[in-house]
């Protein structure tokens, strides 16, 4: 029998949670953590680890490109739909899929125009624009924005595959096929534009279907669905989801910067290795963040609480059983990805930081996204803000010193601050604090 989570307020059940069905999502989902690892050691074992820094490179301004000419619309689409689903505002839905296509469009050619214009300023040296890359942007976001769609009805295999593990398992296809023709350090970069764009096509399809199958509602009105009303909402999700995405590239950006492509390579792969511990948070969050959604459109705040700190206790377990598993093995892991590339004690080092960091972000749970769909995104963005302030003064001061060491440096005291801020705002609004029960701090 599968373990049961039974969540009582007042003696009345509100949520089951069978651990059991999260079982083939943690399968579905690591197959797809595995064909990001598979494209990685191919990249690293036949072109060399300078090949995967140069696509890192291009991986973090792609990313923050794509935050930007999204502004923040994914979350609102996976918002509002997931409210609408609850209420049965079927009409909504289509209304609001649509003009967010229309927006991001307009927005993803804009910030083409805008990377075409400094392509070759000082900005961007090392970044590989020669092959206009930047231009399969628009088709990045749309593949977004139809995975955020399908997660909002629940869909999670699929989901999986638009927004995680189908980019790689193209890429891997494409890059093997690329490679008999020609061996260059740029061809990640074209199997990673090209799987793009046959996913968003797909997806595309997938989406309409849904569309279709809704049942319209005559009761629609338009006026209440404008482009302001969606931009409003965008702004303070699209400034906290920028400062995250910044956040998470930033340290690469600067060793770019400063230091080596093979220094940016290794830093990369032990940020993927590392971020295993967040796996179990990272399954749960992809059909648990819908349902913290439907609970709010609710008003059911108690019972949303005591689900992110139920969820939090069971991933916690498994996430230090990773941890431990990397304190025993990390030599025989970090050397079947880096070989010899890995020869000073301080790479070690960095790498438990970033084990250690990633460990504490589990611990915190659910915080950022539980006020990112509240009412409480302002104070989000703030603290994250704050938190990619410090950010960047760290990497700034220290990588240019200590490299990958301070980078892992910056990046657990990033961590830690914004996760605190936000718990401890969590506690002010429901008067109860997520990490508190789960370590048993009273």
């Amino acid at each position: 029998m599968g373990q049961k989570v039974n969540l009582k307020v007042s003696n009345y059940r509100f949520e089951k949670i069978k651990f059991r069905n999260l079982i083939p999502i943690f399968l579905f989902y690591s197959f797809g953590i595995l064909s990001n690892y598979i494209f990685t050691v191919l990249v690293v074992k036949i072109l060399d680890i300078e090949a995967w820094g140069i696509f890192a490179t291009f991986l973090a301004y792609f990313q923050i490109a794509s935050k930007l000419t999204l502004f923040g619309m994914d979350t609102t689409l996976l918002k509002l739909i997931s409210e609408y689903l609850a209420l049965k505002k079927f009409s909504e839905i289509k209304e609001i899929y649509k003009k967010i296509i229309f927006l991001s469009i307009s927005f993803s050619f804009l910030t083409i125009l805008f990377f075409q214009i400094l392509k070759n300023s000082f900005l961007f040296q090392k970044v590989n624009f020669g092959g206009n890359f930047f231009l399969v942007l628009p088709f990045y976001n749309q593949l977004l924005l139809n995975a955020e769609f399908i997660r909002a009805f629940e869909d999670t295999y699929l989901y999986l595959i638009f927004r995680q593990f189908g980019i790689y398992i193209l890429s891997i296809i494409i890059f093997l096929i690329l490679l008999k023709a020609q061996k260059s350090l740029y061809i990640p970069e074209i199997s990673y534009s090209l799987a793009i764009i046959i996913l968003f096509f797909i997806s595309t399809i997938y989406v309409f279907r849904y569309l279709k199958n809704l049942k319209s509602c005559k009761t629609l009105d338009k006026s209440e669905i404008t482009y302001s009303f969606i931009l409003n909402l965008s702004f303070s999700l699209f400034i906290s989801s920028l400062f995250v995405t910044f956040n998470n590239w930033i340290d690469i950006i600067i060793l770019s910067t400063f230091r080596t492509h093979k220094e940016v390579g290794i830093y990369n792969i032990f940020q993927k290795v590392s971020c295993l511990i967040n796996l179990p948070l990272n399954i749960v969050n992809i059909f648990i963040v819908p349902k913290f959604a439907k609970l709010w459109a609710k008003n059911r705040k108690r019972e949303l609480i005591k689900l992110a700190t139920n969820v939090t206790k069971f991933i916690l377990i498994i996430s230090i059983l990773i941890t431990l598993i990397f304190l025993m093995s990390y030599k025989y892991i970090l050397i079947f990805f880096l070989k010899n590339h890995i020869d000073n004690n301080y790479n070690f080092f960095s790498f438990f930081i970033l084990v250690f960091t990633y460990l504490i972000n589990v611990a915190f749970g659910n915080v950022g996204y539980i006020l990112k769909i509240t009412s409480y995104q302002n104070f989000y963005r703030n603290v994250m803000l704050l938190s990619t302030l410090v950010n960047v003064i760290l990497n700034i001061i220290l990588v240019p010193i200590f490299g990958i060491l301070g980078a892992s440096i910056s990046f657990f005291i990033y961590t830690a601050l914004w996760n605190i801020l936000c718990s401890y705002k969590i506690k002010q609004i429901f008067k109860y604090s997520i990490i508190g029960e789960v370590i048993k701090i009273r």
